[in-house]
């Protein structure tokens, strides 16, 4: 195959990856909703384990759902590197990152697309790079990528706090038989600060997800955005940015890769 059919077919492929990942992102969400219903209904009927147990489910698939994205970020990169392959191969690092990337979570994203551009890469970077960035051996890979596509046990800390959200945005009648009494004052009784039911926003592990946006059962809407603690002011942005142009993209695909 030429260089030049091989472009156009990574080309197509990319694009057919791109929505391919915004379909099952959609779905895993649909069914994290579900999940996190019943949890909810676990909670209010006391049974506690059983609701531990559904809810690391639910953390397990918010890190891949973000994976998913990431990934999805990483096409949408390569589709402005393509253009390249037919005269030259970029060796520079953010361009080689990019195509580790993309190979990596070739085999643990379930879009066979993927598999396709993986192999159009490995035709351009060889045998070498592509196996080579299937396993992260040449470390080029983002890191964030990986620790969200690499499935492990939830932090029974997290799970605690992702319970306790549930609990509080479904009003669950036993909330303190379950989690005991938030108190507002302290043993001096003075005001004490209410400990956040979500991961801190400015936590700097990179491998702690926040509370999912839950949904509520008061609303037509399936998800609710989770709060914001009134101590963080958003910042407003001075200049409005295409989401589908190039700064757009750049300035999407930065903020994901935030820890």
């Amino acid at each position: 195959m030429s260089s030049k059919n091989a472009s156009t077919k990574l080309r197509l492929n990319t694009k057919l990856a791109i929505n391919r990942l915004k379909l099952l992102q959609q779905k895993k969400r649909a069914i994290n909703d579900a999940t996190v219903k019943d949890v909810a209904f676990l909670l209010e009927a006391g049974k506690l384990t059983s609701a531990q147990v559904k809810v690391e489910k639910v953390i397990q698939q918010d890190y891949f759902i973000e994976g998913l994205e990431i990934t999805e970020l990483y096409l949408e990169k390569l589709s402005t590197i393509i253009s390249m392959l037919d005269h030259t191969k970029p060796s520079d690092k953010n361009s080689l990152e990019t195509l580790a990337s993309v190979i990596y979570a070739s085999s643990r994203a379930d879009v066979k697309e993927l598999l396709v551009v993986k192999d159009l890469i490995g035709s351009f970077f060889g045998r070498d790079f592509m196996l080579q960035s299937l396993n992260n051996t040449n470390e080029i890979v983002d890191p964030k990528l990986v620790s969200r596509l690499n499935i492990q046990f939830a932090d029974p800390k997290l799970v605690d706090e992702y319970l306790k959200g549930i609990a509080a945005s479904y009003n669950v009648s036993n909330y303190k038989v379950l989690f005991g009494d938030d108190s507002d004052s302290d043993s001096n009784g003075g005001l004490k600060e209410k400990s956040e039911t979500k991961v801190s926003v400015n936590s700097d592990k990179a491998s702690e997800p926040s509370i999912p946006a839950l949904p509520s059962p008061y609303s037509n809407s399936n998800r609710v955005s989770t709060p914001v603690p009134n101590t963080v002011q958003k910042k407003q942005p001075t200049k409005e940015v295409d989401p589908n142009s190039f700064e757009g993209l750049m300035a999407r695909f930065e903020a994901l890769k935030k820890p």
